[in-house]
């Protein structure tokens, strides 16, 4: 009864009221005794008033606390008048929205949830301050060309941009120093977070953008989790100038679908020590480069490559201004026509998990030169590629590949004749396929490459007798340091696989016996 408000107490009693009236009230207790009082209406009113109805939490521990002031822990952006119709601009009330929770958080590190109630929201561009939680919304650009979401050092944003619906030039989340009103040196990106599912179309603006041009603000310890579909840039790690840019440290992970350039790092301030735990799935058409490193250095890039499209420059590329220990660390069974493309003249290595389908691609276009590269098979089918210390004459060369164990990269079935060249530019594994009697020689191989880390060029030469009788003498080249050499029989190979040492051939294996073709 006492929290029964005055236009109830006509159903209540029968009769009309007001204030002044007197009303008794009779409780019948468990002894059954009859007990009166009579109360006035305006003192009734009084303690209705006053009276704030009490929550405790349940469990052991919880104190008593009252509904009104449980419920203003709880923000929504409807509290703040927002729409959430996908058409009407909320920017103005989402910013107010954050604006408050920013102000009740303060600076001490609380976090408040500000929840979206999991509507879509028209904005052109919003920031997400320290302290801030902004989570269950979908947001949809009221701009072409706008930063959708700027989100601030301790700031967090949970929930999907999508700007399919226009031709998009901005950018989908971004961190970037020039959109923060103070230093932060204290704050520079621990405790900023996002879960964010970025929705564009193909070769159109940019999804996820961090940037710094600042000497007194720094991009670092920021943790993103990312689902990214279109676009122009996947992920740009942009530390522009020289003691004015500094995106170090961050962590990304999730998954790239179709991005023209899917990750790159670049700028004059050489972003480093930044993790991508990433999947790539290029699309035929769409995608160029899986991870471009332009600049920077000791960041890492492990992940897999799915889906049955194909990457129109190379899923690794190191440029010219790279720095050194980069590493991608790579896996999946998509059929690649281009793993690496490097023009570096720093050390970097790619480790290449390719499962069974090593046959289906061609490492290293014709068309790449690299710095230096080197390639191991170990068990299960995985390569490993290093691209070394620069080196004019190296530089000048393509595709310089070193099977240190195991298979062959790439076979090369050499034109037969009087003089069988051996071109280690194109593969490692050189069949020699024997038609007559003819003697014939085996030159020494051009564009063999030294390397102090791998100790040597390592290639295989296998011959084949096809001839239908005895083969005819074979004279190898000057450099080849090799045990007697028989030939095989009609319808036998015999294989031997040499090192180079920097002057000779030296031979570290030689079939004994003949193998049937």
């Amino acid at each position: 009864m006492a929290n029964s408000a005055l236009s109830d107490l006509t159903a209540l009693t029968g009769a009309s009221t007001a204030i002044g009236d007197q009303l008794y009230i009779s409780d019948v207790s468990e002894s059954g005794l009859n007990k009166s009082k009579s109360i006035r209406l305006d003192e009734l009113a009084t303690a209705v008033v006053t009276v704030a109805p009490a929550f405790v939490q349940s469990g052991s521990g919880p104190t008593a606390t009252t509904v009104q002031a449980q419920l203003r822990l709880l923000y929504n952006l409807r509290q703040f008048a927002a729409v959430g119709d996908g058409t009407t601009n909320d920017t103005t009330v989402i910013q107010a929205a954050i604006d408050a929770v920013n102000l009740v958080a303060g600076s001490s590190g609380q976090k408040i949830i500000l929840d979206g109630n999991g509507l879509n929201y028209s904005v052109s561009s919003i920031s997400v301050k320290q302290g801030v939680i902004l989570k269950n919304v979908r947001l949809l650009p009221s701009s072409a060309s706008a930063t959708i979401v700027k989100l601030q050092p301790g700031g967090e944003f949970h929930g999907i941009i999508d700007v399919t619906g226009v031709t998009f030039s901005g950018k989908a989340l971004s961190l970037d120093t020039d959109d923060w009103a103070l230093p932060y040196d204290n704050l520079p990106g621990k405790n900023t977070r996002a879960t964010v599912d970025l929705y564009g179309t193909a070769a159109q603006g940019t999804a996820l953008y961090l940037h710094d041009n600042s000497t007194t603000k720094y991009i670092a310890f920021v943790d993103i989790t990312c689902t990214i579909n279109g676009f122009s840039t996947g992920i740009d790690v942009f530390a522009e100038n020289v003691g004015g840019g500094f995106v170090n440290g961050n962590t990304i992970r999730g998954v790239i679908r179709a991005s023209t350039t899917m990750i790159t790092t670049r700028g004059a301030g050489a972003p480093g020590g930044n993790l991508f735990y990433m999947t790539l799935q290029p699309v035929n058409g769409q995608s160029a480069r899986g991870w471009y490193i332009q600049t920077g250095g000791s960041n890492i890039l492990e992940g897999f490559i799915w889906d049955t499209g194909d990457f129109s420059t190379s899923a690794v590329e190191f440029g010219a201004s790279a720095g050194a220990d980069n590493k991608a660390r790579i896996g999946g069974q998509p059929v690649i026509t281009q793993i690496l493309n490097s023009s570096a003249s720093a050390s970097n290595s790619v480790l290449w998990d390719w499962g069974a389908q090593y046959n289906y691609y061609n490492p290293l276009a014709a068309t790449t030169k690299e710095a230096y590269t080197y390639l191991s098979e170990f068990a299960g089918g995985m390569w490993v590629l290093d691209v070394g210390a620069g080196n004019t004459a190296i530089n000048a060369m393509s595709n310089h590949i070193d099977l240190r164990v195991g298979m062959a990269l790439s076979k090369v079935d050499p034109t037969y004749g009087v003089s069988v060249a051996i071109n280690l530019a194109l593969g490692n594994f050189f069949k020699i396929t024997v038609t007559d009697g003819v003697a014939f020689t085996i030159a020494s191989p051009s564009n063999v490459v030294t390397n102090a880390n791998a100790g040597g060029h390592f290639f295989t030469i296998t011959v084949s007798n096809t001839s239908g009788g005895a083969m005819g003498v074979i004279t190898w080249g000057a450099g080849y340091k090799m045990s007697a050499w028989t030939n095989p029989a009609t319808g036998f190979s015999r294989s031997i696989t040499f090192w180079f040492d920097g002057t000779n051939y030296i031979q570290c294996n030689q079939t004994g016996v003949d193998v049937p073709n």
